[in-house]
């Protein structure tokens, strides 16, 4: 029995070393499956993380460029605005010209485009109450410094009312004027701009 004794014990002793390295090979195998897991998860994660921060970063972009375009427009809306303004001074100061041009004709010509009604007054420029006077000699002729040239003639209820002037033809015209005015001085300006 002392003979089987030491083999047996050599036996259980090499069962269990074999059981100890076959549980150390599963344990060493599960933890480098383990950290092959942390790492592809650390990874993933990584990943996720840089594409929630390119997004992230790309909707910053977005935002920022929309807040600068919106700018832009505003900036060329106050431009273009500012500049119409402008050139409509400049267009009722060069309404008055008119009157240097051959006036006669033009104010007969204004005069004739009033249709046939119970008038009762006429508004002119004060240099053109003689005028007014001439063309309309049946009615009451007030005087208004505001008129550069042509009328305006008006029944006696005031209910009725036509403005022939030169600023009610340019304030008429103008929505069809000023594209090409504008777009003629920023073309202008355009070929004057710095090169590159």
């Amino acid at each position: 029995m002392t003979a089987t004794h030491p083999e047996l014990i050599a036996a259980l002793r090499e069962a269990a070393d074999k059981k100890a390295a076959t549980i150390w090979e599963t344990a060493r195998s599960r933890a480098e499956q383990c950290q092959g897991d942390a790492e592809r998860a650390t990874e993933n994660e990584r990943a996720r993380a840089e594409e929630e921060m390119a997004a992230y970063e790309r909707d910053l972009q977005e935002h920022a460029t929309a807040r600068a375009e919106s700018e832009a427009r505003k900036v060329r809306v106050n431009a273009s605005t500012a500049l119409a303004e402008r050139v409509y001074r400049l267009a009722s100061e060069a309404v008055q010209r008119f009157r240097d041009e051959d006036y006669d004709a033009l104010f007969s010509a204004l005069a004739r485009e009033i249709p046939a009604a119970r008038w009762s007054r006429v508004k002119v420029n004060p240099a053109d109450e003689a005028r007014g006077r001439e063309h309309f000699p049946d009615l009451e002729v007030l005087s208004d410094a505001a008129v550069t040239g042509g009328m305006e003639v008006e029944t006696a209820d005031g209910r009725v009312r036509i403005s022939n002037t030169l600023e009610t033809r340019l304030e008429r015209a103008w929505p069809g004027i000023l594209p090409g005015l504008i777009s003629d001085i920023l073309k202008e300006c355009s070929d004057y701009g710095p090169s590159a």
